[in-house]
């Protein structure tokens, strides 16, 4: 008997093997996503933590002075562009809830100034919300 054509099993068989490989792809896909967008967030705190010494340069009464002294600087005092949220196109991050706290560490050996502040860096972005410490 002359053959000319594939049989349903060998159809099913191929349909279900490029399913399993889409299926690894979007996994793998998503997975680096959000590897991608910790990365974003991870370096708006680093600015967010920069632009508060520049802050603190710029605004030198504001400079917390005494032991357990601190200063709390929201991101729209900052003076730096909004952060897009990489989550979700077209958001930005919280205004109000991300923030930089700087607390006046006590240091009797020398006079650090700005370099004895810890940096308390919050940022709020909808699914992301993370606080992570700066020492100068």
């Amino acid at each position: 008997m002359n053959k000319k054509g594939y049989t349903l099993i060998e159809l099913l068989t191929v349909i279900v093997i490029i399913a399993l490989i889409g299926g690894i792809g979007m996994v793998a896909y998503t997975s680096f996503q959000n590897q991608t967008a910790e990365r974003v967030f991870e370096t708006y705190m680093d600015s967010m933590h920069e632009s508060a010494i520049m802050y603190f340069l710029d605004q030198k009464t504001e400079i917390p002075t005494s032991s357990n002294t601190t200063k709390t600087i929201y991101l729209s005092d900052l003076q730096i562009d909004k952060f897009n949220n990489p989550y979700e196109q077209g958001d930005y991050c919280d205004n109000t809830g991300s923030y930089v706290e700087a607390t006046w560490q006590e240091d009797k050996t020398s006079n650090k100034g700005i370099s004895g502040i810890t940096y308390k860096v919050c940022l709020n972005c909808n699914r992301f919300q993370k606080c992570k410490e700066y020492t100068n």
